[in-house]
């Protein structure tokens, strides 16, 4: 007696070689890790977790790839619960979705590659993760930049020492180093200001 499949599932006779015995045919969601794919268990005592295309695996022909896998393989699976148990910096029921580093630090928000892609154009094709790579839009595309958007850039003015114009994309006005973790400028002797676009030393 196989203690009626633990209510999760239905007796079988296996009818043959090489299971001619009473089996339990479990019901969707319970199985053993050992038989996932036809969810057979002699008890039925473990749950499996919902499955998603796998980002990463073998493949499984020539042009076939990203077979569906237990927690789309970005994660594992809880046998008592039946939920994944998603490794780090992937979320979802099937950890089918990538997170963005530090959730853009505060200053950005998640957007997805396709729409990325398409914030400043158009694009020809997908594929079949446009949806679930992402990256972050900082907030303010000058003020804050990077993956995470933790980094900031420093104020720009006009190279004193020059006779172009360069407000808009000199840093520092080209007089100083900027620190990209609180977007202050260290200005040269010599130099001054919040953009270091003052002179104090007449050369």
């Amino acid at each position: 007696m196989l203690n009626y499949c633990n209510g999760h599932g239905r007796c079988s006779a296996g009818g043959g070689d090489p299971s001619p015995f009473v089996t339990c045919v479990c019901d969707k969601g319970w199985g053993s890790p050992d038989d996932i794919a036809t969810e057979k268990d002699a008890l039925c005592m473990l749950r499996t977790c919902p499955k998603g295309r796998a980002t990463s695996d073998l493949p499984f022909s020539k042009n076939e790839a990203h077979p569906m896998r237990e927690c789309s393989n970005n994660g594992v699976c809880d046998r008592l619960t039946g939920k994944c148990l998603c490794f780090a910096s992937w979320a979802g029921a099937t950890c089918q979705r990538k997170l963005c580093p530090n959730e853009c630090s505060g200053h950005g928000h998640e957007w997805k590659n396709g729409s990325v892609v398409r914030y400043e154009g158009s694009a020809s094709s997908t594929t079949w993760d446009e949806s679930i790579g992402v990256g972050c839009l900082c907030d303010s595309s000058w003020a804050f930049f990077g993956a995470d958007c933790s980094l900031r850039r420093c104020p720009s003015h006009d190279d004193p020492m020059t006779a172009a114009d360069e407000t808009d994309c000199a840093n520092c006005s080209n007089r100083g180093t900027c620190d990209y973790g609180n977007g202050l400028c260290k200005c040269f002797k010599g130099h001054t200001g919040v953009a270091c676009e003052r002179q104090t030393t007449i050369y």
